[in-house]
């Protein structure tokens, strides 16, 4: 069995050395009684507790996405394996570790021991936002912040809250979303005149009228009417010089015809 003294000084120190990680941006993401030591005097009396194994530490930001499967089966909080976790995580391993001193305490003290079990069972709520700060766990294990029934009825009033304003938030973003499907559709069904382009002009235009014939060129208008008014273009449009007709071709000698009768076979 252990103390009461004994087991709020060792949770103490182990919550101090997760705030103090904590402070410095360190997540320790595996907390659990074999990675607690604990030390004592020569004569055997308790010293400190010191948290070690920062194997799977890791250094985070806000908003920073994280490893999954890390932690050990038991300890580690739920949301680790969903990879979107924070610094609760830690206090949920260290509410886990608060129940396994909890198992060895005296139990003659049943207002301490109903004390750290309401405490534990505040640090290990599913919803990591309802978990406390290191801060105000060790304002707890110090007896400065009682976990009376009425404070957790409160505790609970205000997890449905922030529950509550979590689907609102969500059903707002659905109905913009369902906003915007509408405009858009409302927009692709409203018809739209075509784009033509004017011969004699590089500009596009929403012309409705058809297109007018194209203007002949003044060179072109003069060859054409000196064509016209000239006696020979009457009789034939070959006539003219630039229409002129091509010569017959050439009549075929004996020698440039097949020497062999049709549909026979050459004599090899």
């Amino acid at each position: 069995t252990l103390t009461a003294d004994l087991v709020l000084k060792t949770f103490l120190q182990i919550l101090s050395a997760v705030a103090f990680a904590h402070s410095k941006k360190i997540l320790h993401r595996d907390l659990k009684p074999s990675n607690i030591l604990m030390f004592k005097d020569d004569e055997g009396n308790f010293v400190c507790a010191k948290v070690t194994d920062f194997g799977m530490c890791r250094e985070y930001e806000k908003e920073e996405a994280l490893s999954t499967g890390v932690g050990t089966p038991g300890w580690r909080a739920p949301e680790i394996e969903t990879g979107t976790y924070d610094y609760p995580v830690d206090i949920f391993s260290c509410g886990k570790i608060l129940n396994a001193l909890l198992e060895y305490l005296e139990p003659n003290d049943t207002a301490l021991i109903e004390r750290l079990t309401k405490l534990a069972m505040w640090m290990t709520k599913t919803r990591a936002a309802s978990r406390p700060s290191p801060s105000e766990a060790i304002q707890c294990i110090k007896g400065s912040l009682y976990l009376t029934d009425a404070w957790f009825d409160e505790l609970e009033q205000r997890e449905a809250e922030a529950k509550y304003k979590e689907l609102q938030k969500e059903m707002e973003m659905l109905e913009k979303k369902m906003v915007i499907l509408k405009e858009k559709k409302a927009v692709a069904t409203t018809p739209i005149d075509i784009p033509t382009r004017s011969p004699d002009s590089d500009n596009f235009s929403m012309a409705s009228s058809p297109l007018e014939s194209p203007t002949p060129s003044p060179v072109a208008t003069e060859f054409l009417a000196s064509y016209y008014s000239s006696p020979s273009s009457s009789s034939s449009f070959n006539s003219a010089p630039c229409f002129s007709q091509r010569p017959p071709p050439p009549a075929l000698t004996r020698s440039d015809t097949c020497p062999y009768p049709r549909h026979s076979n050459p004599k090899v």
